[in-house]
């Protein structure tokens, strides 16, 4: 997350970060975790590059009795609605040139093995990916 936060400020984007749990008993490889994050910090890092308005991240982890949850909104530009389903298609991207269209399709695939999944909302000033995963994994 350090490093992340790291790279978003030499961006110009201010970062927010709110801990509420230690992930403690997550179903889920620290690397494969740190993947799922990384994938969804850099599509935010990269949507606020779009942006002339301010520019925020916002990193929230938490759980309750049930699911653990990780936010990572941001202030970039929305995601038209016909668009919010593909993005997690493997070779689908909104970006322009070769080499991607990979990350959501990484990141879903390793919630789905952890018995997780991601969802996105998005607004005129606010895009937001939830990561859940059930606590005791695919049940």
């Amino acid at each position: 997350l350090m490093a992340k936060m790291d790279e978003a400020e030499g961006a110009g984007i201010d970062c927010y970060v709110e801990v509420k749990s230690d992930l403690a008993g997550l179903p889920m490889k620290e690397w494969d975790l740190c993947r799922v994050v990384s994938n969804l910090i850099d599509n935010a890092i990269a949507a606020l590059s779009q942006t002339e308005r301010e520019k925020t991240l916002e990193i929230d982890i938490s759980e309750d009795p049930e699911v653990y949850r990780i936010g990572i909104a941001n202030s970039g530009p929305e995601i038209p609605e016909p668009l919010r389903q593909r993005i997690f298609e493997r070779g689908f991207s909104t970006k322009q040139g070769s080499g991607h269209g990979q990350g959501l399709a990484i990141v879903t695939e390793l919630l789905r093995e952890a018995g997780g999944r991601v969802q996105v909302s998005s607004e005129a000033d606010r895009t937001q990916f939830t990561v859940e995963i059930r606590k005791g994994g695919i049940r």
